[in-house]
C-alpha cells in the first residue's frame, strides 16, 4: 500500500489549496544542565496560569473576543471532513485563551488538555537542542556531518550543520521514497533504528550542498543523531531535559520512547484513497516514530507556550542564537507557504494570513495538523491542533488570527 507523505513538507491543507529492530540505546541517566535563562520558562508558565482561566478571560476587556475567538472554532469544527480542534492564544499581558471544539472519536469530545501530535513541529525542539548544544561549546554550526556521524550512502559527510538546520543540504527526503509508507504502514510494530532508516530509503541528493532549499526530514534526523552522539541522551531525554521540564509542559511525550499521552485525539487519514478519513489509531506508529527519531505529542497550549518562551520571552536561546534561528533565506521552492526559512523557524508567507507577518513552524503527521506561531507585530503567540492529517480545520486558524489582530488593533 503506498502512500502519500502524511505532511513532512510546510504545506497548505487541501481546503486551502484554491486560497493559494530496537530502540537506539544510550545513558539513560538524566542529562541535567542547570541553565537558568531556560529554568526561568518554569516561573512564565506559572504567571501563566495564575492570572488567567481557560476559556474565559480575566480581563474584561477581552470577554468579547473571546467569545469572537470560540465562535470562530465552532465554524472551524464544520469544516470540510474536521473531527476535533484545540487552540491556545497568549496576549502581550500573559492573558491566554484557549477553545476546543470537536471529537477525538465517537462522542468523545476534544477538552484543553488532549494531546495531537505535534509533527514537524518538533523541528523546532531539534533546532533549539543544537543551537544549546553549540552556546555550551560542544559543537558548531559548521562542524562537518562526518566529525559526528559514520558515513552513509548518499550523505555527504562535509556537509555541515548548518546546511541540516535550514534545509540547503540537499539531502534526499526519505518520506518521498516509494516503499517508505508501505513499510510503515505494513509494519508499523517493527522499532527502526536511525542508521536502518537513512541506508534503506535516503536516494541519491537532489543537488549540491547550499545550492537551494529542499525541505527534507533526512536533515532532521540526522541532526537527531548527532545531538544524541554530542549529549550521550537519547533525543527524547534531551527534549524533556532542555524544553519539556523547563516550560512546565506536563503533557507533552516524545513517542515511541515514551508513552503516548492519556488522553490523545485519535487520528483520522483517509488510509484507502476513498475521500473519507478513516480512524488511525488501531494502527501502531513505532515504526514511523523511530523512523524520524521521535515523534512529539503535546497540547495546543503547550505550543503556544513554546511560542512564547521562544520569541518573546528568549528564555530558549541567547540573542546570538535567536538571531542565527530567524535569518530567514529565502527563496524557498516548491513551498509556496513559505517566505522564508531560518534554523528551524519559518517566515510564513504574509498572503496566506491576511498580509499579516508570522513567524513559526507548522506541522502534519499520519492523522493530525498542528501549527505554533508568533506574530512578531503584535506580541501574540497562536497553537493550533487539528486531529485531520490534511487539517481540515486549519481555515480556522487564518480566521483566528484576523480577528486577533484586528481586535487589538481597535484597541492599541
Amino acid at each position: 500500500m503506498e502512500q502519500q507523505s502524511a505532511g513532512f513538507e510546510i504545506r497548505m491543507p487541501r481546503i486551502l489549496r484554491s486560497r493559494i529492530d530496537s530502540p537506539r540505546m544510550r545513558s539513560s541517566r538524566p542529562c541535567r544542565r542547570g541553565r537558568t535563562h531556560v529554568l526561568l520558562g518554569v516561573l512564565l508558565v506559572v504567571l501563566f496560569c495564575a492570572v488567567s482561566v481557560v476559556g474565559f478571560a480575566s480581563n474584561r476587556t477581552y470577554a468579547f473576543l473571546f467569545g469572537e475567538l470560540q465562535a470562530t472554532i465552532d465554524r472551524g469544527a464544520t469544516l470540510g471532513q474536521a473531527k476535533g480542534v484545540s487552540a491556545a492564544i497568549i496576549f502581550p499581558d500573559g492573558e491566554i485563551w484557549v477553545g476546543t471544539r470537536g471529537v477525538s472519536h465517537g462522542a468523545l469530545p476534544i477538552s484543553p488538555d488532549t494531546a495531537f501530535a505535534a509533527g514537524s513541529i518538533a523541528k523546532s525542539f531539534t533546532a533549539a537542542v543544537i543551537l544549546q548544544l553549540v552556546e555550551e561549546g560542544k559543537l558548531s554550526l559548521d562542524d562537518p556531518i562526518g566529525k559526528w556521524l559514520p558515513a552513509f550512502a548518499h550523505v555527504d559527510p562535509v556537509i555541515p550543520i548548518r546546511l541540516l538546520l535550514d534545509h540547503r543540504s540537499g539531502l534526499y527526503q526519505f518520506i518521498r521514497h516509494g516503499g517508505f509508507w508501505e513499510t510503515m504502514l505494513g509494519e508499523s510494530s517493527t522499532w527502526w533504528t536511525p542508521e536502518a532508516t537513512l541506508e534503506r530509503y535516503v536516494l541519491e541528493p537532489t543537488f549540491e550542498p547550499g545550492v537551494s532549499f529542499h525541505y527534507s526530514q533526512t536533515n532532521y534526523t540526522l541532526l537527531r543523531m548527532i545531538i544524541e552522539e554530542v549529549s550521550a541522551c537519547r533525543i527524547d531525554e534531551q527534549y524533556r531535559e532542555r524544553v519539556f521540564e523547563p516550560l512546565g509542559f506536563g503533557r507533552a511525550r516524545t513517542t515511541p520512547y515514551e508513552r503516548i499521552p492519556a488522553r490523545t485525539a485519535h487520528g483520522w487519514w483517509d488510509l484507502d484513497g476513498d475521500g473519507a478519513y478513516e480512524d488511525f489509531s488501531f494502527v501502531s506508529r513505532t515504526a514511523f516514530g523511530s523512523a524520524i527519531m521521535g515523534e512529539v505529542f503535546c497540547t495546543a497550549t503547550e505550543l503556544a507556550q513554546w511560542a512564547r518562551a521562544l520569541y518573546v520571552d528568549r528564555v530558549v536561546l541567547d540573542e546570538n542564537s535567536l538571531r542565527e534561528m530567524l535569518d530567514f533565506r529565502s527563496p524557498c521552492p516548491g513551498e509556496p507557504m513559505v517566505a522564508g526559512y531560518g534554523l528551524g523557524a519559518v517566515c510564513f508567507a504574509p498572503e496566506l494570513f491576511n498580509g499579516l507577518t508570522v513567524w513559526g513552524h507548522s506541522g502534519n503527521a499520519p492523522g493530525y495538523a498542528a501549527a505554533s506561531l508568533y506574530l512578531p507585530d503584535y506580541g501574540v503567540c497562536v497553537g493550533f491542533m487539528d486531529n485531520t492529517e490534511e487539517g481540515d480545520a486549519m481555515p480556522a486558524l487564518i480566521e483566528l488570527l484576523t480577528v486577533t489582530a484586528t481586535w487589538l488593533d481597535d484597541h492599541s
